[in-house]
């Protein structure tokens, strides 16, 4: 899930969340800083994606949502503008 946000992140914004020149630099970052807010450096995407994304993204892997569990996140968007 982790690698699935950071890639999502890289597409939607630009850049990866982590950013650095030196791969440790980069590992210490994923390990210790929380990622940009997705929804502050991209407003005009849906709140559910960007929450979403910042859910795969989190620190801890026990708090990031399992592949069902994003799946029924992506589909509520959906669903709310049937």
């Amino acid at each position: 899930m982790f690698s699935l946000g950071v890639m999502a992140f890289e597409l939607l914004v630009g850049h990866r969340p982590f950013a650095g020149s030196a791969a440790l630099r980069v590992a210490a970052g994923e390990s210790i800083l929380p990622p940009p807010s997705l929804a502050m450096l991209r407003p005009d995407l849906p709140l559910a994606l960007s929450d979403a994304l910042d859910r795969c993204l989190a620190l801890t892997p026990g708090t990031r949502p399992t592949a069902t569990q994003l799946a029924a996140l992506s589909q509520a968007p959906l669903r709310a503008a049937a």
